[in-house]
């Protein structure tokens, strides 16, 4: 709305978006409470929602997810806050998101 509003007509590069889960993580870090509310099942069906929603919509060119892997790269830390955003859960288990994102690209290539 703000870009029509200026009068502009772009689509959108969204950067950053996504949903955390910290349902197997023994923790979480602070200031993350709402990240209680998501289901790993959850963080899965939002994200494709999500992606869905802005190609239905026609109003955003990229969208980059956060994030694939930093739940490995912090050490699975309940300290760090980019780790219940991570597709890759403790143990290089790959959480539900991995899976529906890799099952969402691939009906689009066909």
């Amino acid at each position: 709305n703000k870009i029509q509003v200026a009068g502009g007509d772009q689509r959108l590069c969204v950067t950053e978006f996504g949903w955390p889960s910290v349902d197997d993580m023994d923790g979480y870090p602070a200031g993350f409470e709402f990240a209680l509310d998501n289901s790993l099942e959850e963080q899965a069906e939002y994200t494709v929602a999500a992606l869905e929603y802005m190609e239905e919509e026609g109003f955003v060119w990229i969208a980059s997810i956060w994030n694939l892997n930093y739940g490995p790269q912090a050490g699975w830390s309940t300290e760090s806050d980019n780790t219940p955003y991570s597709f890759i859960g403790p143990g290089f288990s790959q959480r539900p998101v991995f899976a529906a994102v890799r099952e969402w690209v691939a009906s689009r290539e066909q």
